[in-house]
């Protein structure tokens, strides 16, 4: 899996939140992960533009300030916004 994107909300403790958007380089379709103190939960497979969409969903419905977390598919400086 290569790694799209991936958030974190700046919160610790039990706030903390990560969210991660993998794709299968050899399906097309990708995953989005949410990580949490109490465990992980990956939702369906999804295409690239609705599991992107998720993932703003989702930092919009929770707390925090979220902040984009650089990988090797999308440098902090010039990835877009999604949220």
């Amino acid at each position: 899996m290569e790694e799209l994107a991936a958030w974190h909300n700046g919160r610790e403790g039990l706030e903390q939140m990560l969210i991660f958007v993998r794709r299968n380089p050899q399906g097309g379709l990708c995953e989005v992960e949410i990580r949490t103190v109490e465990g992980s939960k990956l939702q369906e497979l999804l295409s690239t533009a609705d599991a992107l969409a998720l993932a703003g969903q989702i930092r919009t419905a929770a707390k925090g300030r979220w902040e984009r977390i650089p990988t090797a598919m999308s440098p902090a400086d010039d990835a877009p916004s999604y949220a």
